[in-house]
């Protein structure tokens, strides 16, 4: 077979590899933004201060700061964060109402949890932006009405640091007035529909007051920080998480190997989603490929009649097609891996500017290019069986009478 017989026919050969090529970008920049994703979300909770997360639905969690002061005693526990999450009405005088994700919080145990990239979000006066470090109304003390505002609504509803503006768990019920302390880089900074996404933060029983909580104590999730001797021994966190489990059995409780073990099963289930959408890809293409192939063998009768008449083998015939449709299998997928990993790049790119968040939402593993080669290889050779079977089991006498090559 000479390098020079496989594109004789230009179009055919172009159009085979171009449809492999499509399949592999498709294949690569998926998995590569899926990857990205996981190793992005496994390098925040690895990098996460938080060791252990008790959690419950629907603000679930009742005596949120009896139960932090409990657990904030125990020998092995560092510092305990409550956090409680809503959705508030915000009213700025003369300015419309907008909707905003609210966190309540104790600022003092909340900034001790942060990383350093979220500091960098934060007012550097006082404690993240906030006068007042702990949480005074949650003991029966004054309200300090302190909230931060993210920079989409400051910009949206014209508000700064000194400015006041009504908070209430719904736009039609009594708005209580805040002065905002402060603002704070949002996290979703991106055009389009992330830059109507709001986000302000308050104290955590005040929080609490707004929703009708305050009785309850209700709060979502407690995050514990560890003693580091104890973060570093799996048994003894695994000690403490089933004495947690027994003090609090109606709660989930998980350390940052069970969170780990949740996001690889979620991504497992997203890798078969993708592969599902990979392989149809994948099989469209290479059917394609079959389907040219087989074309380029009935055009090419007479030509492989005449090569069977002047001696040459079955076997020889079904190796030159055979290797022909293999090799246009290989470049098309060499052709598409730069690419592929082009395409994810650019999509990633995209859709972090879009969003506003500053991380790469792409990774490329060698090893799962090569895996991802080597399937769209393998497949494009069974593919190319077809093709070569029916050159080599061509009669010689009816393909010389075939149409001209």
């Amino acid at each position: 077979m000479k390098p020079t017989q496989i594109f004789k026919r230009k179009k055919q050969a172009y159009l085979t590899v171009l449809a492999v090529g499509i399949s592999v970008v498709l294949l690569i920049s998926m998995k590569g933004i899926a990857d990205g994703i996981f190793h992005n979300t496994l390098d925040d909770i690895n990098k996460s201060k938080s060791d252990i997360v008790i959690s419950g639905s629907n603000h679930g969690i009742v005596n949120g700061h009896s139960i932090s002061s409990s657990i904030s005693a125990m020998p092995e526990v560092n510092r305990v964060f409550a956090s409680l999450t809503d959705v508030l009405a915000v009213r700025a005088p003369g300015r419309g109402v907008k909707y905003a994700m609210a966190q309540g919080l104790v600022p003092e145990d909340a900034q001790y949890f942060f990383t350093e990239e979220d500091r960098k979000r934060f007012p550097d006066e006082g404690c993240m932006g906030f006068s007042v470090p702990d949480d005074p109304h949650a003991s029966g003390g004054a309200w300090t009405y302190e909230v931060l505002v993210d920079s989409n609504l400051a910009r949206d509803l014209k508000i700064q640091k000194g400015d006041q503006i009504g908070l209430s768990r719904n736009a039609t019920g009594a708005m209580v007035t805040f002065n905002v302390t402060g603002v704070f880089k949002s996290e979703l900074q991106g055009r389009g529909i992330t830059a109507g996404v709001y986000f302000v933060v308050l104290h955590l029983s005040e929080l609490q007051s707004l929703l009708g909580l305050r009785d309850s104590d209700a709060v979502d999730s407690l995050y514990l920080n560890l003693r580091s001797d104890v973060r570093t021994d799996q048994s003894q966190v695994e000690d403490l998480r089933k004495t947690l489990e027994d003090m609090y059995p109606f709660y989930d409780i998980a350390t940052k190997k069970d969170q780990i073990k949740k996001m690889e099963e979620r991504m497992a289930m997203a890798e078969g989603f993708y592969t599902a959408i990979g392989m149809v890809s994948l099989m469209i293409g290479l059917l394609f490929v079959g389907c040219i192939m087989v074309i380029s063998v009935v055009e090419r009768t007479r030509e492989i009649g005449i090569m069977r008449a002047m001696g040459i083998s079955r076997k020889s015939i079904f190796i030159q097609i055979f290797g022909e449709s293999s090799v246009l299998v290989l470049l098309g997928g060499l052709l598409g891996i730069p690419l592929g990993m082009a395409v994810g790049t650019a999509m990633s790119d995209y859709f972090a500017s879009a969003v506003g968040v500053s991380e790469t939402l792409v990774y490329f593993s060698p090893a799962s290019i090569a895996y991802i080669y080597l399937e769209v290889v393998s497949v494009g050779a069974l593919v190319s069986l077809l093709p070569a079977w029916m050159a080599m089991k061509m009669d010689i006498v009816s393909a010389m009478k075939g149409g001209d090559a």
